[in-house]
Order: structure tokens, then sequence, then C-alpha cells
């Protein structure tokens, strides 16, 4: 009776030979220096997530101070045209002016500060 062969017989067993022995101080240092770069690049890859975040926070506030830059020139116009009805109606909106003898009638709410 023949005895089967290992796939791993000796023959093919083969050590790694890397021109020294590393004992387990060794191998601990070995594997210390191969790791620092996969700690620097994680490190790097959070950082880059964090300022990813922070630029959309600052386009969305761009967009939006963008959108209140269009609303400001649209009135601006309107009022340099020097249209009275216009300029009447900021006047009673926002400033709350009234023409002579009219009463301005303010709801609590508003009136409180």
């Amino acid at each position: 009776m023949k005895r089967k062969k290992h796939f791993f017989s000796q023959k093919t067993k083969r050590k790694l030979n890397l021109g020294f022995k590393l004992d387990r101080r060794g191998w601990t240092i070995l594997l210390l220096i191969l790791s620092l770069p996969m700690v620097l690049i994680f490190k790097q890859l959070l950082e880059l997530r964090s300022l990813n975040e922070r630029k959309a926070s600052l386009q969305q506030q761009m967009n939006t101070a963008n959108k209140e830059i269009g609303l400001l020139e649209s009135e601006k116009s309107k009022l340099v045209s020097g249209n009275p009805d216009t300029i009447e109606k900021l006047a009673r909106e926002q400033h709350k002016y009234a023409r002579p003898g009219e009463v301005i009638y303010v709801p609590e709410e508003q009136a409180k500060p």
C-alpha cells in the first residue's frame, strides 16, 4: 500500500530566506515599520473626509448668499428706477411709514421686540 503524499511534502517546504534571521523582536519591529504607512494613510483619509464635509457646508452657505445677493440686486434695481409705488411700498412695509393723516396698527406679536 502506497502512502499518500501530502501537499506540502518535505521537498516542497521552503523557508522564507531574507538573508537574515528574525526573532520575535525583529518581527515586531518589522510589523510596526510596515504598519506605519497604513496609519498615516488612514489619518489622511479621515482629514480628507472632514475637509470634503466642510467644503459642502461652505458651498451651501455660498449658494444661500448668492440667492440673497440676487434678491437684493433685484430690489436695488427697482429702487434705482425711481418708481414711486415701489419706494412707497418699501417705506410702508419695512419702515412703518404712513401718509399724513393715516394711522398704523401693529399687531401685538410684531410690537414686542
